[in-house]
């Protein structure tokens, strides 16, 4: 049985995340030299693309929302858009699109094959983390969605191939990522400010 297309296209996107990856750091090294040598000129394109903001947001809510295939980290997203944008509509845009991620990688990640990256790429830690999952399910997803610079995918891979209850994973990574994404757009505004 053929597998359905959107399947197939989040398989070709997972296969190629190497590549991904390697655009995004080439991207944020650029933001960087773009921030310290042409600050100016930066902060007039980001405007630009925020003068509309409806395209701005819909641009970052569709990068946040497929971003979880790719295992792009949320954290540096977030910290190139907090200067440039309304915090309350960032935190609301970024909450959705991760709840978005959040199922996504539940559902799919067998049929992506995410479980065979994970179990090679982090075998002590999905061993760790299935043992603390029979005994802590909800207090280990908040934690993993609260600390900074972990994989809150791989917690909602877990859950999924532990078939924790999917309403529940998602409020509490919702209630997780709020408190972090809070803490970081607080923390970058009063360092920009």
């Amino acid at each position: 049985m053929s597998k359905p297309a959107i399947v197939r296209v989040m398989k070709r996107i997972f296969a190629n995340r190497k590549y991904i990856l390697l655009v995004r750091w080439i991207f944020l090294l650029g933001i960087a030299y773009c921030f310290l040598f042409y600050k100016d000129t930066l902060f007039a394109s980001f405007e630009s693309l925020f003068f509309y903001p409806v395209i701005g947001y819909l641009v970052y809510f569709v990068i946040v929302s497929l971003r979880g295939i790719t295992f792009i980290p949320l954290t540096t997203i977030l910290l190139v858009m907090v200067p440039f944008t309304n915090h309350w509509i960032l935190l609301a845009t970024t909450i959705i699109g991760t709840l978005i991620t959040s199922y996504i990688i539940y559902r799919f990640s067998e049929a992506l094959d995410i479980d065979d990256y994970f179990e090679k790429k982090y075998p002590r830690i999905i061993k760790k983390l299935r043992h603390g999952f029979n005994k802590y399910e909800y207090p280990i997803i908040i934690w993993r969605s609260l600390f900074p610079f972990t994989p809150t995918d791989l917690v909602c891979y877990l859950a999924g191939t532990l078939e924790v209850d999917i309403r529940k994973m998602l409020i509490w990574v919702a209630i997780g990522e709020t408190v972090i994404c809070s803490i970081y757009i607080r923390g970058i505004n009063s360092i920009i400010a």
